[in-house]
């Protein structure tokens, strides 16, 4: 049958379903989705609609999202055999599925979509039949009725050549603008060498354990003061945190050893799984250049690994710096600016990142990239790859075809900061925290298979098939979206998610006050989902007991108690039983390795690959003040919780 082209402008009278075997896509089956969340696969095989309004629920693309994959390469039939595209399809091509009069059902015939989350509710006009958007709403915006393009892999990278016109893009595979602050191929290199030898050390741990136990053990007085039970209660509450941490050490250097024995001399591995990189952006002027640095860092690495991918940046409609996005997505055929309208309303209200993500989400569904070869790699748009990033998910995915039924859907690995991206370098020194606990505390949980201890925002990668049946409309007063996806990830999907030694490249607040504010932030959310009574008490319990480390982290601060002693006239700081002391002992040293360790991570990022000599000994002078803001933070968040303030989400401008 002769293909037909379609317009990149795809309504649900035009947009119909690709071949599918019993109504479901039963190439998504080697990992054992036989049916996802309740699909009816026989009733929408005989075309017979389970839902009166099902076309009605599907998403349509008008003017303000614009694609470069129109005639998605995995719907053409027979494209995929047992998950995996087949060479012979790889090219230039049509689907013709689209044309065939044999599939005129509905697309959203299936009955997965009676979930409330797919229905609108009878009171309110559904969310996909506003009024038209105007696109002059974007300042300088024009419409991109692109010709429909082919959905083609890419070959090589192209340098983009700013005085090049914008039409000879459509003709090329791949254009790729070059970030300023990209690294040489040399620079490159020598960062690969030091992240390929990287391994967690013990001797941070140890050595801090010995001198504060010494220390403690000959200065503590046989019997307690005033302060023996508090002190007691409060110094050794950490302690679950400190062994999961410590038990994330051990699974980090194991993993890392398996990893380089089973890739051995093989530098870059290509999966042909297709790649969605979501970007969430406010779209604020002051974001932009952040959110450029990230886009182009995506553009420049990920397609040698990734042939089949795409950029997705989803904006607000009218933010002020949709004409620059609109250019940025211009510079690349694998970037598409997805709009959303603001009268958008999700079925439970949500609000802030957690609407745009959704909003994303439903795109997908509608467009039908929600399939087991198909990954979502969601990141902050602050927040760039770089080329072990690529080559970790890429054997991440490689390595779930092997594990067969055992595979996992759920990946996350390590955020990094670089010294250039921070103008405060006391900021970026407090950050240091950060990146140790992804390879201590988050490998322990999210490399086990169930996060608990809730997930990043940034270098997430799910299957999309699996994300689709989770979500993201979570309520108006999710502000840790990423944390929720994780707990109701953890219900549904037990001992499926993984933790990768890949890192992606962020920047610190560049104030002090941004710095609280963004912890504010993180705890205020944290609190507001360990008093969520729909998540289960097992499902929320560690995140409960985390919060309350990070909330009273002000009050066991080491100089709040002093103060506290002269004011009492006792400064006795024994413990009620002096068994604890090692307890106490093991909580400092591994606070100490957190902040030495995660400086060591930054530092090998950097471009000058180590740490200034001067840096070690002021991050562990500094510990006392950064948990002291640490806390403020924290303790801020859990007032504005307990005063029922409405929830904000607070985006801080990030330094490029």
């Amino acid at each position: 049958m002769p293909s037909q082209q379609v317009d990149s402008v795809l309504t649900p009278a035009t947009r119909q379903p690709p071949e599918r075997a019993g109504g479901v896509d039963r190439a998504l089956t080697p990992y054992g989705f036989s049916q996802l969340a309740g699909l009816d696969g026989a009733a929408a095989s005989r075309g017979e609609p389970t839902h009166e309004s099902a076309p009605q629920l599907m998403a349509p693309i008008p003017a303000y999202a614009y694609s470069t994959r129109d005639d998605p390469a995995h719907n053409v039939p027979g494209y995929f055999q047992h998950g995996r595209r087949q060479p012979r399809y790889r090219g230039s091509y049509h689907d013709p599925a689209y044309s065939d009069p044999a599939y005129q059902e509905p697309a959203y015939s299936d009955p997965a979509y009676h979930e409330p989350a797919y229905v609108e509710p009878a009171n309110r006009p559904p969310a996909y039949h506003e009024p038209p958007f105007d696109e002059a709403s974007v300042p300088g915006a024009e419409r991109f009725d692109r010709p429909s393009r082919e959905f083609r892999p890419v070959e090589e990278s192209q340098e983009f050549r700013p005085g090049g016109s914008s039409a000879d893009l459509s003709g090329r595979r791949v254009a790729v603008a070059t970030p300023a602050n990209s690294r040489g191929p040399r620079q490159s290199k020598k960062l690969s060498g030091r992240l390929a030898r990287w391994k967690p050390r013990f001797w941070p741990l140890v050595v801090p354990f010995l001198i504060v136990l010494l220390a403690v053990g000959w200065f503590a007085e046989p019997h307690a003061g005033l302060l023996g039970w508090p002190l007691t209660v409060l110094w050794t509450w950490p302690i679950v945190n400190t062994l999961i941490g410590i038990r994330g050490i051990f699974r980090t250097r194991s993993l890392l050893k398996q990893s380089r024995a089973r890739w051995r001399g093989d530098p870059v591995t290509v999966c042909e799984d297709f790649l969605l990189v979501v970007v969430p952006s406010i779209g604020r002027y002051d974001t932009y250049p952040a959110l450029e640095r990230s886009v182009m860092s995506f553009i420049r690495h990920l397609p040698m690994c990734f042939p089949w991918m795409r950029v997705d940046i989803v904006i607000e409609e009218g933010c002020e710096a949709g004409r620059r996005i609109y250019d940025l997505a211009a510079r690349s055929d694998l970037i598409r600016v997805v709009v959303i309208p603001r009268r958008y309303r999700t079925p439970n209200g949500t609000r802030f990142k957690a609407r745009a993500n959704h909003f994303s989400h439903e795109l997908r569904i509608y467009e039908r990239e929600t399939r087991d070869d198909v990954w979502v790699l969601h990141m902050d748009d602050d927040t760039g790859v770089g080329p072990d990033t690529a080559i970790a998910m890429a054997r991440f995915i490689e390595e779930q075809y092997q594990a067969g039924p055992d595979a996992k859907h759920m990946a996350q690995g390590i955020l990094t900061y670089p010294r250039e991206l921070a103008v405060n370098r006391l900021t970026w020194l407090a950050d240091s925290v950060r990146p140790a606990d992804d390879v201590a505390r988050f490998s322990a949980w999210t490399g086990s298979g169930t996060p608990r201890a809730g997930l990043h925002g940034e270098l997430l990668l799910v299957r999309a098939s699996v994300e689709a049946t989770i979500g993201w409309d979570f309520g108006p007063r999710s502000i840790v979206e990423d944390a929720q996806f994780a707990l109701i990830f953890c219900r549904r999907y037990k001992g499926r998610s993984a933790w990768f030694a890949g890192r992606c490249y962020g920047a610190s607040p560049a104030t002090i006050r941004d710095f609280i504010r963004q912890r504010e932030r993180w705890c205020w959310g944290l609190v507001g989902l360990a008093f969520n009574w729909s998540l289960s008490l097992r499902s929320r319990a560690y995140i409960g007991y985390s919060v309350v480390s990070w909330v009273l982290g002000p009050v066991q601060h080491i100089a709040v108690v002093l103060a506290v002693g002269f004011l009492l006239a006792d400064v006795n700081t024994s413990p009620e039983a002096l068994f604890v002391i090692p307890l106490w002992a093991l909580n400092m040293a591994y606070t100490a390795w957190m902040y030495w360790e995660g400086l060591r991570l930054n530092a090998g990022v950097s471009a000058r690959g180590r740490r200034r000599w001067w840096e070690p000994p002021m991050t562990i002078i500094l510990i006392p003040f950064f948990a002291m803001i640490e806390g403020i933070g924290g303790l801020r968040g859990f007032l504005k919780f307990a005063r029922r303030t409405e929830n904000k989400f607070v985006v801080i401008a990030k330094p490029t």
